[in-house]
């Protein structure tokens, strides 16, 4: 049996699951924890005096993102641009796709696999965090088009 996994929003608490036989991490709660680490940047974060540090909304946005992810999806590796954008990707010989958040309500997004193409901005709220587009292309790339109705 196991107990749930300890959210990183709980900054006093590790990322991980305890089960009946030891410890295991979860990489959602690990990369939760990362992106929530994104919030100690200031301006000038990457060494240049116009750097913008993630806003809180944005980074709130990613997070709901992730935690919005499909378990059929592989998670992405997470990444924050110097213009205060955070974002993911998911990158190998058979996928490329990122995905950024402003903390505007909304994401940008490009991909490619093979002849598959996906590029645009796409609105993300609580009801539609995972952009339905994103998610079809997740799904064709990984052959998951049974999972998605």
């Amino acid at each position: 049996m196991l107990t749930p996994a300890v959210h990183a929003a709980d900054k006093e608490q590790p990322a991980y699951a305890i089960s009946d036989d030891g410890y295991f991490q979860d990489e959602r709660a690990l990369l939760i924890d990362e992106l929530r680490q994104y919030e100690r940047l200031e301006n000038g974060w990457d060494g240049a005096d116009d750097d913008i540090a993630p806003s809180r909304e944005a980074i709130d946005e990613a997070i709901h993102f992730v935690e919005s992810l499909p378990p059929f999806v592989d998670l992405p590796e997470p990444m924050v641009s110097s213009d205060g954008q955070v974002g993911f990707f998911w990158h190998d010989a058979n996928i490329y796709l990122d995905i950024g958040f402003r903390g505007q309500g909304e994401c940008t997004f490009f991909g490619k696999s093979g002849n598959l193409k996906i590029k645009g901005k796409e609105a993300v709220n609580e009801a539609e965090p995972v952009p339905a587009c994103v998610l079809r292309f997740l799904a064709q790339v990984d052959h998951f088009d049974e999972v998605l109705v």
